[in-house]
């Protein structure tokens, strides 16, 4: 800025004007400048507008001066634009995409020029590369201009992929190289590593993440001061591979002597009871990661009763040397008291706010609990409506509140689906389904689906609201009309329809009660009546269910925690209206158990099922079981590697879909076939291991184990079960889940094949 003898600051402005300017308007760069015309000229001003213009980073230099004019001075605004970035430009890359690249970046031009904007992203390039296994990239910059459009050119030389050619492990005798290697993630490259990633150098992860993971083996074996050196890496000649080594020092290993607590024991009033509570106990080996879950726990007792910021600090002491025994002590800072202040919800642009709210377990104003604040987040992260759900803190410490921020991203919870199927039982099918969950973004669950083969044709509509008028009851609505056939050629068909009441009776604990009607018809009713007798007509039954869901989603298919236990009873009378009466009674149960995190090099994001299902079924008021009530395994819901309905006790009987008796003339010896009876007794084991194949996609590989049965009134010998096992690859796309899988029975028969494929889309029906 130009300097002017005092005088001149005591002058009036009566005209502005911007030299220098080629891109932008006078009026943007003078709506920066706050001294107006009109205004009598004031240095701290002019200073402040000077601050202004430097501030808005869109000049490389800004000066103002002042010219004498008629009535008083012309203040003029002098800028040198920064130029401007028009385009991106790529040269080199033949192993990244471009769009690879721009993804990356995150950054679209036309931008400002910016020297520390271009460092930042050479930087992001570089380390795009890096993850991909090209460590040696370089990338150089060219400014390409023409007349006022200037382009930004980046010139990449990929080099070759770096892989670990050996990993050395010194100082080690109390745990092997396999050991400690198998904890990496990353390992010794191989034949594969130009296909998988298996072996890719990356020397972030080798200094900060596998030193680490090494030393953890070591903390959670007893080893309490166990370190790892920062590796050596060195390059081969060529510059191909590397040669990483690890220094090891292993020290002793130590048991647990005395654990106590100190400092704030407001809420550890019985040391013993706690001490039961942790994971770290007396004699056992010192483990590193015992005690984290140990502070955990304490953090959380104290949580519970409205100190969030409770601080745990655990420390251990060598006591006894010669037996090698460390004693720990948890000190406590309790801190202060915290209550729950404002509660936002934000990105829920479909679902509701009080379909969100309802679901949380805390309320404003309360005191903190954060147990009931992880239970808050977990049910609506089970709802399946998003997918993504985030509880920011904003801490108003000087007033002692905890403000809560929800951010929710939606997702996609409507399918439509319109397709051809084709399995061992159905062969060629058509099915179709529309279902939206979270129907207008109040939670309520419909769907309309329907099957059509040569066996199956099944029609279903359901509704379900899980919160009538938000409180905790539910209803769900169902009607259906199905007509399936059994590879015997018996024809069953339903249609009815039924409505179900739910309420929850204690944490994870739900009880329903069912009342439905279907009207039940069978092909063959002369040869089914000589065994079954009451097996026809109208079915009104009441049924009352008790479930235990503990699942961390309730997506079918994708848990990886939990388990969702069920006992139903189903009674029929006549006192209901019912031609059958029967009485059946189900337990299904299935655990999940995380084998391998996302994360992890072979088999990421893998999830052990164990399920089990026991049936029952017994006439009563002196009438018979009825036959489409009776239990016939088989299929892929079921036990796989067999025909749908294909299993259990069945007799040589003459009939065919016409319900001819052997006697009628036109018969002949040829239509004479098994009659699938099934067993008013059940009993099925279905093991499952899902690893991710492309997490990406959501395709997982399957492999699985089926065992089981049906039996006979007058037969209890359940060590009569079939066996199989097989494999099989599930993709969660966006038309539902689709299934293909391929059975092998282990235990064969004559007539039945020894590998079965069965394909599905969608839950079952």
């Amino acid at each position: 800025m130009l300097l002017f003898p005092i005088l001149v600051w005591a002058q009036t402005i009566v005209e502005r004007r911007v030299d220098g300017n080629e891109r932008l308007s006078d009026e943007a760069v003078l709506q920066y400048v706050s001294s107006k015309k009109g205004a009598v000229l004031d240095r701290i001003r002019v200073r402040d507008d000077l601050r202004a213009l430097y501030n808005t980073g869109l000049f490389n230099d800004v000066r103002i001066d002042m010219e004498e004019a008629s009535g008083g001075l012309r203040l003029v605004v002098v800028v040198s634009e920064k130029e401007y970035i028009q385009k991106f430009l790529y040269e080199g890359n033949s192993k990244v995409s471009t769009e690879d690249i721009e993804k990356a970046l995150e950054l679209k031009p036309p931008v400002l020029w910016d020297e520390a904007l271009v460092k930042r992203t050479i930087e992001k390039i570089r380390k795009l590369y890096r993850d991909k296994g090209y460590y040696l990239v370089t990338v150089r910059t060219e400014i390409l201009k023409e007349d006022r459009i200037k382009n930004l050119k980046f010139l990449i030389d990929e080099g070759t992929k770096v892989l670990v050619r050996k990993i050395y492990i010194q100082g080690n005798s109390r745990l092997s190289d396999e050991t400690l290697k198998g904890a990496m993630l990353i390992r010794e490259g191989g034949y594969w590593s130009g296909l998988t990633s298996r072996g890719q150098f990356d020397e972030d992860i080798l200094v900060q993440v596998d030193s680490r993971r090494i030393q953890m083996e070591y903390l959670k074996r007893g080893y309490a001061f166990a370190r790892v050196d920062k590796p050596s890496i060195t390059f081969t000649p060529d510059r191909r591979e590397v040669v990483v080594s690890y220094n090891v020092f292993e020290g002793e290993r130590y048991r647990v002597g005395k654990i106590t607590f100190s400092g704030d024991l407001d809420f550890i009033q019985n040391p013993d009871e706690t001490l039961e509570s942790l994971s770290s106990q007396n004699k056992n080996w010192w483990n590193y990661l015992k005690i984290q879950e140990d502070l955990q726990k304490i953090q959380d007792i104290y949580g519970d009763q409205g100190y969030a910021y409770a601080n745990v600090s655990p420390s251990w002491v060598v006591a006894d040397p010669e037996n090698n025994i460390l004693d720990v002590d948890f000190r406590i800072d309790k801190g202060s008291l915290v209550y729950f202040g404002q509660i936002d919800i934000q990105g829920n642009f479909e679902t509701l706010d009080r379909v969100i709210r309802r679901e949380l377990e805390v309320t404003e104003g309360e005191l903190f609990n954060i147990s009931r604040y992880r239970e808050s987040k977990s049910n609506l992260e089970k709802l399946g409506y998003f997918a993504s759900v985030k509880f920011i803190q904003k801490d108003i410490l000087d007033e002692q509140k905890m403000d809560i921020s929800i951010e929710v991203e939606e997702k996609n919870t409507g399918t439509l689906t319109v397709g051809a199927s084709f399995s061992s039982f159905d062969r060629f099918g058509l099915q179709g389904s529309v279902s939206k969950v979270n129907l207008f973004g109040r939670g309520y669950d419909v769907s309309l689906s329907a099957l059509f083969s040569s066996r199956r044709q099944i029609f279903n509509a359901y509704f379900r609201n899980p919160r009538v008028n938000d409180t905790n009851l539910s209803l769900t609505l169902q009607a259906f009309n199905t007509e399936i056939q059994s590879v015997d050629e018996t024809r069953i068909t339903e249609r009815g329809g039924s409505v179900s009441l739910g309420h929850p009776i204690v944490k994870n604990w739900r009880v329903s009660g069912t009342y439905e009607l279907r009207d039940i018809g069978i092909n063959i009713q002369d040869i089914i009546s000589n065994y079954f007798p009451n097996s026809f007509g109208l079915d009104s039954n009441v049924s009352v269910a008790l479930t235990r869901d503990t699942l961390n989603t309730r997506e079918i298919y994708l848990p990886s925690s939990g388990s969702l236990n069920q006992l139903t009873s189903v009674h029929a009378s006549r006192y209901l209206g019912s031609d059958l009466s029967y009485w059946k009674l189900n337990y299904t149960g299935k655990k999940y158990f995380k084998v391998f995190d996302d994360d992890a090099t072979l088999f990421g994001g893998s999830v052990l099922s164990l399920g089990v299902r026991a049936d029952y079924l017994r006439g009563m008021e002196d009438r018979s079981t009825p036959f489409n009530e009776r239990f016939v395994p088989g299929g892929i819901y079921s036990i796989r590697g067999h025909l749908f309905r294909s299993l259990g006790p069945s007799i040589y009987v003459p009939f065919s879909v016409t319900g001819r008796r052997a006697d009628d003339s036109e018969m002949s010896v040829s239509d004479v076939d098994r009659l699938r009876l099934g067993g008013n007794k059940q009993l099925i084991f279905n093991v499952e291991y899902l690893f991710d194949i492309f997490s990406e996609a959501q395709i997982k590989g399957v492999l699985f184990y089926d065992m089981g049965n049906t039996f006979p009134e007058d037969n209890y010998d359940f060590t009569n079960l079939r066996k199989s096992a097989g494999f099989g690859f599930r993709w969660f796309s966006p038309l539902g889940p689709l299934r293909f899988e391929w059975g092998i029975p282990l235990d064969k028969k004559p007539g039945e094949d020894s590998v079965l494929f069965d394909f599905s889309i969608g839950a079952p029906f």
